[in-house]
């Protein structure tokens, strides 16, 4: 009997997806937030992480103000430009789909391929962060104001 690759599971308030991870563990994500991804030696450990990066989630997304949609000439009053402004993230994640499944293949793994950009794409963003933040206090120190 083949094993499964995947557990769905549930402790009555957050379903969570476990996928065996190649260096151990599981990969953790829960198909009720695309943009949730962690790891966990054991179930208890899936719910604890998955639920701090729930938290982390719902932190980021409050502290990130969205741009403004642009202007459009078929704003309605009560719906201004969303049509369009969602139109235009809808393709945004059409054409990184279509450049993931061509770049896996016919018989790849969209998952996959989707948390590895994922994952690549924080790791930018994270590098981005340190690097300002080092850029900040080495300015702040040179000023003489550092604490």
């Amino acid at each position: 009997m083949a094993a499964l690759s995947s557990y769905t599971v549930s402790d009555g308030q957050l379903v969570l997806t476990l996928e065996p991870a190649e260096e151990g563990g599981f990969v953790v994500t829960s198909p009720d937030d695309p943009e949730l991804v962690t790891q966990a030696g054991t179930l208890e450990e899936a719910f604890a992480n998955a639920r701090d990066a729930a938290d982390a989630l719902h932190e980021s997304r409050n502290a990130v103000e969205l741009p403004s949609p642009p202007r459009c000439a078929s704003a309605s009053p009560r719906l201004g430009c969303g049509a369009e402004w969602l139109d235009m993230l809808r393709t945004g994640e059409k054409l990184l789909l279509a450049g993931l499944r061509r770049e896996v293949g016919p018989n790849g793994d969209l998952r996959v391929a989707y948390r590895r950009w994922y994952r690549e794409q924080m790791d930018e963003h994270d590098r981005l962060v340190s690097s300002s933040y080092d850029r900040l206090h080495a300015a702040i120190a040179e000023r003489g104001d550092a604490p």
